[in-house]
């Protein structure tokens, strides 16, 4: 069973993927296009598409395994993983805290019954072994070898599980704004070659300013902009490999100073109407030139010097 991106497209429903390098705007994009009736999203990112463990993470390690064992370690994980954000109640191998919160069956009424399904169809069979670093049980997955069909079954889940959303939300479009969606969007629009990609950028000083304090980031300023360069980077490199008419790049401040103008664009580019709804949000706290004060003035040069590629790739002034 091959991925065929044209019968893919055919059978695909409407998904508006949001990333950026974190502290850029990008749950503020999804916020401000969920006020249009046809748009579907939930209030938290999901979390299973990129994290580790996750989709893009298990399809690239079980289809590039060398070993079975990598392979049964890998389909082991997904599918913990995956059943760990079923529900609040989901045990935990790993800390209590671990997804506490998550409970993606609640919103995706058919969750569970597609990760059984995924897990089974990325496993050609099942056998009575044991290696030693096996998890739990004698009993091993041995994985389908060929690519084409593993792609295909999570190109399947992903996208019936947003279908069916959709279609039990009257919903026409649904938007995801995991962070790092940006490092795996080439990936992700494998998966789903109906998709659309909203880049969001933001004066990487400003980032830099909003990264500080952040308890998923470096506290050491080198640290932190070395941290920033990388994402950044990567996200452009990604970037890059798109059609144009796949994804557009959205800086946080025109949104803030020009939010019809941009709205108007983003609208046409996802498909939807632009409603008066928009212009109501509140996009008075975005913060915009917070590093002229939170920094002193050697720490400002220092950002400036080290990040001048960056900004001068985004179209930002030094």
């Amino acid at each position: 069973m091959k991925l065929s991106d044209g019968l893919l497209k055919m059978n695909q429903p409407n998904i508006v993927f949001i990333g950026g390098t974190g502290r850029c705007g990008t749950n503020v994009i999804k916020d401000i296009l969920s006020l249009n009736q046809d748009v579907g999203s939930l209030p938290f990112e999901t979390r299973f598409t990129i994290d580790p463990d996750g989709l893009i993470d298990s399809l690239t390690g079980i289809t590039q395994a060398s070993s079975p064992f990598i392979a049964d370690l890998k389909i082991k994980r997904l599918k913990s993983f995956l059943k760990q954000l079923s529900t609040k109640n989901s045990a935990s191998l790993i800390d209590k805290s671990y997804y506490a919160d998550w409970e993606l069956s609640k919103h995706f009424h058919n969750y569970d019954e597609l990760v059984d399904k995924l897990i089974k169809g990325v496993s050609h069979f099942t056998y009575t072994a044991k290696w030693p670093g096996a998890l739990s049980n004698n009993s091993l997955m041995y994985h389908s070898t060929d690519a084409s069909t593993i792609e295909f079954e999570f190109s399947e889940f992903i996208n019936t599980l947003y279908s069916d959303f959709l279609y039990r939300n009257n919903k026409k479009i649904y938007v995801e704004d995991n962070t790092y969606n940006s490092l795996f969007i080439d990936k992700l629009l494998h998966l789903c070659p109906n998709a659309k990609f909203i880049h969001m950028v933001r004066d990487p000083r400003d980032v830099i300013a909003s990264y500080i304090g952040q308890r998923w980031t470096p506290t050491d300023l080198a640290d932190v902009i070395y941290f920033y360069k990388n994402l950044i980077n990567s996200s452009i490199k990604n970037e890059r490999k798109l059609n144009c008419d796949s994804f557009i790049r959205i800086k946080l401040e025109d949104l803030c100073k020009e939010p019809k103008h941009v709205l108007n664009k983003l609208s046409i580019f996802c498909g939807i109407d632009y409603v008066e709804e928009f212009s109501k949000f509140d996009l008075t706290r975005s913060n915009s030139g917070r590093w002229q004060t939170q920094f002193s003035t050697t720490e400002i040069e220092f950002i400036t010097e080290t990040l001048q590629d960056e900004l001068t790739m985004l179209g930002y002034s030094q």
